[in-house]
This record gives structure tokens, sequence and C-alpha cells, in this order.
């Protein structure tokens, strides 16, 4: 937009880099996962709204490719969102949810089923393969689609430049749509490393550490010279 901008690299990488990355061994351990299977892993959003709305239907569709992949289930549930939000579901299937150690459960995981939004971010700094899931208010997704000029909604394909990542938004986000998606990557070796390859761009394309310090000492500069 010719606006004068000076890229600093993302706080997301500081966040990483100062969170304490535990081994597959030693998370299985700590939430006693079953060694045996890799994990499906849910992130459905920091806000209850979205919970209810992504939640339901992405449960529905994990639990048929855990059957199929031998895979289990955990929820990424985030330190604002009360765990018992997830208990509803429970009599339908089985999970575990993990509270405030997305990370690690990102880190440690087989695939991902994941509400756009920063959490695309993070699985993509990790090399996670995953699918992107999004719904909302008709009215609300109407009025975004005229002011939003932008092919993508999730911020791993707007970084990257490319459809790495499938997306399901809005109507498209179904459980057989999920379903289907994510067998089809789970079920393609060639395509699941694929897609780990062309995520290392994410890690890349985000800078390194120190993002918050760069800019400040911009704002700084600015302002000392005025």
């Amino acid at each position: 937009a010719g606006i004068d901008a000076e890229y600093v690299g993302h706080p997301l990488i500081e966040r990483i880099s100062e969170s304490d990355l535990i081994s597959k061994q030693e998370f299985f351990s700590k939430y006693n996962l079953d060694s045996n299977k890799d994990i499906l892993l849910i992130m459905p959003g920091s806000r209850k709204q979205e919970i209810h709305k992504i939640f339901p239907v992405s449960l529905n569709a994990s639990a048929k490719l855990a059957g199929e992949f031998n895979l289990q289930i955990v929820v990424a549930c985030p330190e604002n969102i009360d765990r018992e939000i997830f208990d509803y579901y429970r009599p339908v299937h089985s999970f575990t949810v993990i509270e405030n150690d997305a990370y690690n459960a990102i880190n440690n995981s087989k695939f991902g089923i994941i509400k756009s939004g920063t959490s695309t971010l993070e699985a993509g700094y990790f090399a996670l393969p995953f699918i992107v899931v999004y719904a909302t208010n008709i009215f609300t997704y109407w009025i975004g689609k005229l002011l939003i000029r932008i092919k993508n909604i999730a911020m791993v394909n707007i970084i990257a430049g490319d459809n790495i990542i499938d997306e399901l938004i809005q109507n498209e986000m179904t459980e057989e749509n999920i379903y289907k998606k994510s067998k089809a990557v789970l079920t393609d070796a060639e395509q699941y490393l694929q897609i780990k390859e062309n995520l290392k761009i994410i890690k890349v394309k985000l800078g390194t550490s120190g993002a918050s310090k760069k800019a400040a000492r911009i704002i700084y500069n600015i302002v000392n010279e005025n």
C-alpha cells in the first residue's frame, strides 16, 4: 500500500522460544496418553461461542478418523477457557483435554483440526499437518466477505502465499468434509510429508526472536527524533 513500514518479526517466536518443550515420551507420560497411538489434535478456539460452533463437528469427524487410523483425540484448552466446557461432549466420544500446553501438544501430534487464527501459525511453526476450520454468525461472515479482499483465511496460507493447508469455512465446515479432507492427508504418506516440508516456510518467514524489542527500539528512535 506504499506505507513506510519495517518488519520486526512475530512475538509468537518469543513465546515459543521461552516455552518448556518436552519429549514425546515425557508428554505422553505427563498426560497418561496411550503410547501406542498417535495424537489427533483439536484446537477449537479461545472463545466460548467458537468452541460451541466448531468443536462438535470437529469431534465427530475426529472420532471417525481416530478409529480408522489408530489415533487418540487430544483437545487443546487455552488458559482463558474453563475445561468444563468440553464435559458436555464426553458421553459421546473419548478425548483428553490438555490445558495451557498447546506447544507441546502441537509438537507431539500427528495431525490437527485447527480453528483459524494464531493457532494455525503455531501449528505451521512446528510443521504439523492440519486442516483449518472456521464458522461464525452468517451476518458477521458476509460483512467480512464484503470488506476483506483476500482469497485465504488461514494465516499459514496467507504468509506462505500458497494453499498449503485445506480451509473449511462456514458452510463447508461439516463433519463429512473434515473427515474426507483429513483422511486424504492421513492416507497419503507422500502428501503428508510434502505438507510438513511446505510448512517450513512459516518458521522462516516469521523471523527470529526479539520482535517486541525491535519494535520498541524503532518506536523509541522515532519518538526521540521528534
